[in-house]
């Protein structure tokens, strides 16, 4: 049975989370619905497949500047480029990043980039051992 509870909510304002950096006051702001299709739309193509499977990870690294860039904007809330966000830290754009996931219940991609690649890397492993027990006899002869 599905849950019968209203769901009610008295604002529909974005969270907004003062920054300070080097002295200039920024705000981070929560994914609004379409900031977070772009990211999710922009995760899911960095995946690869082929023959239906995924098969290749590539440039998962610029979902999080591009997150990050949707999300943060300066004192007149115009946003801050993707380039810019790139000049900074590493450091400084991944906790932005995470912060960014937390308010905005962006957590369904919690894998690392190594993460990911160790998934992948062991589900083409995976897949060689089943090709390789479909060919083999009984006896275990080829």
């Amino acid at each position: 049975m599905s849950n019968q509870k209203p769901i009610i909510y008295e604002s529909v304002d974005l969270i907004k989370i003062p920054v300070t950096l080097a002295g200039v006051q920024y705000f981070l702001q929560e994914a609004s619905g379409d900031t977070a299709v772009k990211y999710r739309n922009a995760a899911v193509n960095c995946t690869k497949f082929k023959g239906g499977k995924p098969d290749s990870i590539a440039n998962i690294g610029d979902i999080e500047p591009l997150l990050v860039s949707l999300c943060l904007t300066d004192e007149k809330g115009t946003r801050v480029p993707e380039k810019t966000i790139r000049s900074w830290p590493a450091r400084l754009q991944k906790e932005l990043f995470t912060r960014i996931k937390e308010i905005s219940d962006l957590g369904e991609d919690e894998d690392s980039i190594e993460e990911l690649e160790k998934k992948l890397t062991e589900a083409k492993e995976r897949k060689a051992e089943l090709g390789n027990e479909s060919t083999n006899t009984e006896d275990g002869s080829s």
